[in-house]
């Protein structure tokens, strides 16, 4: 029972995490500046632990947050916001969200038919899968640029909407 229960529950929880990730991609969302802070102090601090990790090149490192820093200011300067009665409200840019979303979903899907291959020819133990296999340079280049890009999108929508609110 237990074989069939947690993969259930792990994929219940992966789905409902895209469920809100894409649900934020569309139409009006509110702007909550604590949110928004909170969001980029965290996604900051592990930026800042993951480029401190020796483990991938210069390249690889300048790489990934040269790709985050693009598509958020692409993304910051596509979305829209405005003054809804009391409350301030934006409009993000579909596009740029649902690829990114698509690349990661691709590539995580890519990366578990690699595991489960390398485990099946294995036999399942997990403890003789190679070390390579889990320090994947292009792995870490799509963590490392979307982490930067969440951290400069919130900014930039914080930014924008503090703008908004010392105009109105």
């Amino acid at each position: 029972m237990n074989e069939i229960l947690f993969p259930l529950l792990i994929a219940t929880l992966v789905l409902s995490i895209f469920y809100r990730r894409v649900r934020r991609l569309f139409g009006e969302q509110d702007v909550s500046q604590r949110k928004l802070l909170f969001r980029a102090v965290v996604t900051f601090s592990l930026t800042a632990l993951l480029l401190l990790l020796p483990s991938s090149s210069l390249l690889a490192r300048a790489t990934g947050v040269a790709l985050g820093l693009g598509l958020a200011l692409v993304a910051v300067a596509t979305t829209t916001l405005h003054a809804a009665g009391q409350r301030y409200r934006y409009t993000p840019n579909s596009l740029v969200g649902v690829v990114i979303l698509v690349v990661l979903v691709v590539r995580w899907a890519q990366r578990a038919f690699a595991v489960s291959r390398v485990s099946e020819a294995l036999r399942g133990d997990l403890a003789e899968i190679p070390a390579t296999l889990g320090r994947d340079p292009f792995s870490r280049v799509l963590l490392l640029g979307l982490l930067t890009y969440l951290t400069a999108y919130n900014m930039g929508i914080f930014v924008k909407s503090a703008r908004l609110r010392a105009r109105g």
